[in-house]
């Protein structure tokens, strides 16, 4: 389970390494970890599998729609699980 951990890591270094150039990279890193702080929600809290279609209409749905799950639960959890990962994105000064 840890090698399959680290593959999809790698993995996800290596979309955002040829997706994003230059100053795009920390964006792009930024919004892999919103989606997977709250993907991580979902199934943590919710006991559900999240598949491609799920994450295409999570990133379409508007603010009405998903509203009601904006909850002090989600963004506890969302904050506790994304901030020490996005420190460590934009804690180092790449030039």
């Amino acid at each position: 389970m840890v090698i399959f951990g680290a593959l999809a890591w790698l993995l996800l270094l290596f979309m955002a390494t040829l997706l994003a150039v230059g100053s795009v990279q920390k964006l792009m890193l930024t919004l892999l970890v919103g989606l997977a702080a709250a993907s991580a929600f979902e199934v943590d809290r919710l006991g559900i599998v999240i598949d491609r279609q799920m994450v295409q209409s999570m990133a379409i749905a508007a603010t009405t729609e998903a509203g009601h799950l904006l909850t002090t639960d989600f963004l506890g959890y969302f904050f506790l699980h994304a901030t020490p990962r996005l420190l460590l994105i934009f804690w180092p000064q790449v030039r």
